[in-house]
């Protein structure tokens, strides 16, 4: 019998949560492609311009390149 607090199993905690982490991140990432698809849909965009939200989704902020606006 394993002792309160220690798991019985050889597995790591630490590698549970990143499992665990692993698997949030991935339905994260279906659901935000399922949401875009919606959009598109209700927007009723085509190939060529869901090829461009696409495009433009990938471009890096600019504020993380070092862009500063000016107010």
């Amino acid at each position: 019998m394993a002792e309160r607090g220690v798991r019985a199993s050889s597995r790591s905690p630490l590698r549970d949560d990143e499992c665990d982490l692993a698997a949030a991140q991935a339905r994260i990432m279906r659901a935000d492609e399922l949401i875009d698809q919606i959009v598109y849909r209700l927007y009723g965009l085509t190939e060529k311009e869901i090829g461009l939200a696409a495009e433009v989704a990938a471009w890096p902020d600019l504020r993380e390149v070092g862009i500063r606006f000016s107010s």
